[in-house]
């Protein structure tokens, strides 16, 4: 459940910032996602613990805690060297982040979008 009050509170109340964040993460979401996959694709332990440790602090910011949770799974297994867990959970990233992103979305054009 995505709970838009408890978002706003998270950013203190300030309608104005929570609109640029997430204007932001909507942007550069699928630049993230493409780190992951691309250091993914190419074997590089290093770089898919850096990109999802990136990935799951942009997320944390909207209380995405399954995207988080997902995120951090990789990064831990990453850190072991172990690149098979970010491979299975891709799919299931992709989808969590377009569903993010379709709800952030709303959130601009609706609650925030006063002024767009």
């Amino acid at each position: 459940m995505f709970d838009e009050a408890a978002l706003l509170e998270e950013f203190a109340g300030d309608e104005e910032i929570l609109k640029e964040a997430c204007l932001t993460f909507t942007r550069e979401a699928g630049g993230l996602l493409g780190a992951l996959a691309a250091a993914l694709a190419g074997g590089e332990a290093a770089a898919v613990e850096r990109a999802a440790h990136k990935f799951k602090g942009a997320a944390a910011n909207f209380r995405a805690a399954a995207l988080v949770d997902a995120l951090h799974e990789v990064e831990k297994a990453a850190k072991r060297g172990d690149l098979a867990v970010g491979a299975a959970r891709l799919a299931g990233l992709e989808g969590a982040v377009k569903e993010l992103v379709r709800l952030l979305t709303a959130l601009v054009a609706g609650r925030l979008g006063h002024d767009a």
